[in-house]
């Protein structure tokens, strides 16, 4: 990598850094006083400081025509906490690889949470294509994170992609209204439902931006496994009930896992 791009990439990453970090600063000493402001200080500050510039970098080194393979490595490792999934290997690696057979020039994400399924879409996304990712702050399915993560997740677009961070509720209309208009009247190629995980939730999602969807694109949604009576998750209960009504495919690692699973419509 040339040096001009590095210094490019590492003053980016420095200028976004200080500039939300009051922000999140004020935020913290809100909720958890002066001795939490203080320790997150250290643990993320600090620590995101020096590591994020080689993430980024890192996240660089694989490009699009890099394999499958090494993209999912990279989007579900840990990276120090700052960038992972919740996706099981081989179902996410399969999404993947139907995903790009469609060449997506507009994707949209609803459920950014730690940013690796973020990175992995823009690998399979088109040179000029646009990622859109909506996540509520503090959102009770894992969802939210810190501001001062928004340069990293940013840099994931390559060549003359576009990446927009919606930090928002998905089910409120005024999202809903600045996802159009960052669309400017294009339709969405793949839609990746990954938000709130209640009945409620993931059918107000899919009711509200399905018809944003191109015909013979494709929607998603994850955690279509039963988590059990005792869980708030109930992605199952919709998808059982949407996916008689359309042409549809299930990506389940294990039968007996309790957990993940991805459900595909085609639209």
């Amino acid at each position: 990598m040339k040096y001009k791009t590095i210094k490019t990439e590492v003053t980016f990453f420095l200028k976004d850094h200080v500039k939300h970090a009051f922000s999140t600063a004020a935020d913290v000493l809100r909720q958890e006083g002066v001795i939490g402001l203080i320790r997150k200080f250290f643990r993320y500050y600090l620590f995101s400081l020096i590591l994020m510039p080689w993430l980024i970098l890192e996240a660089k080194k694989i490009t699009r025509n890099s394999s499958l393979k090494t993209i999912v490595h990279f989007g579900l490792a840990d990276n120090f906490g700052l960038l992972h999934s919740g996706q099981i290997k081989s179902e996410i690696h399969t999404l993947l690889s139907i995903v790009k057979t469609l060449s997506p020039k507009v994707i949209v994400e609803i459920g950014t949470a730690a940013g690796g399924t973020l990175f992995m879409l823009s690998r399979v996304l088109e040179p000029k294509g646009i990622l859109i990712s909506i996540d509520l702050p503090y959102g009770k399915f894992g969802g939210g994170y810190h501001v001062w993560k928004i340069p990293l997740y940013k840099s994931f677009a390559t060549e003359k992609q576009k990446i927009y961070l919606l930090r928002a509720d998905s089910h409120k209309l005024m999202t809903f209204n600045k996802l159009k208009q960052l669309l400017d009247k294009q339709l969405v190629d793949f839609l990746f439902i990954d938000g709130d995980h209640s009945a409620k939730g993931v059918m107000k999602d899919f009711k509200m931006y399905s018809g944003l969807v191109k015909k013979g694109g494709l929607i998603a949604f994850h955690d279509i496994v039963s988590c059990g009576k005792s869980s708030d998750c109930k992605v199952d209960v919709f998808w059982n009930k949407i996916k008689r009504t359309y042409q549809h495919q299930e990506i389940i690692h294990d039968e007996s896992q309790e957990w993940g699973g991805i459900g595909i419509l085609k639209w």
